[in-house]
């Protein structure tokens, strides 16, 4: 009987600590979740600019690879076609290893965008490139290049621009 007088006057004691243990485990939890929270927002104001920055490069990427922009500033009337083909080819592989870092701020579907824009320029050069004449000129693969381009429809850099575009707007 002894024992059983022990634990009832000892039950109220072990109900209270049970409950103080759960209201503290509560409060320090919601301690903790307020924390990370703010942690990750001042985490997203420092890189939110950043992430933009990243999606204006990108579109520069895109603008710059286009076969309109890249012949125009690409373009020397005394290359051969040859010449002409290897300089938009280094170009935008340099535009792209450039602007390669830039990956890592946007989604992975936004990134194959650009990749697949890149690699349907590349074959859109290449393939206006093998049907020309080695005499022909560098206007005439210029002009070749934007014949083929005109055929594609929707082209791929504004694929990858829309896509981006709208990556930017749902994330911001």
């Amino acid at each position: 009987m002894n024992v059983i007088t022990v634990l009832i006057s000892a039950l109220p004691a072990i109900i209270v600590a049970i409950t103080a243990y759960y209201l503290l485990k509560k409060l320090l939890d919601s301690y903790q979740r307020n924390y990370m929270i703010s942690l990750k927002a001042e985490q997203q104001k420092a890189t939110t600019p950043i992430r933009l920055q990243a999606y204006e490069r990108i579109i520069l990427l895109l603008e710059r690879i286009s076969p309109s922009s890249l012949i125009f500033r690409v373009k020397d009337p005394d290359y051969t076609v040859s010449q002409f083909h290897t300089k938009l080819l280094e170009n935008i592989r340099d535009e792209f290893e450039h602007n390669l870092s830039q990956q890592i701020y946007v989604s992975a579907e936004g990134w194959k965008y650009v990749v697949n824009a890149k690699e349907e320029i590349i074959k859109l050069i290449n393939s206006a490139a093998m049907e020309m004449e080695d005499d022909a000129s560098a206007n005439q693969l210029a002009r070749k290049i934007f014949e083929k381009s005109a055929e594609l429809g929707l082209k791929p850099v504004e694929r990858a621009k829309l896509y981006l575009k709208r990556e930017v707007k749902e994330y911001f």
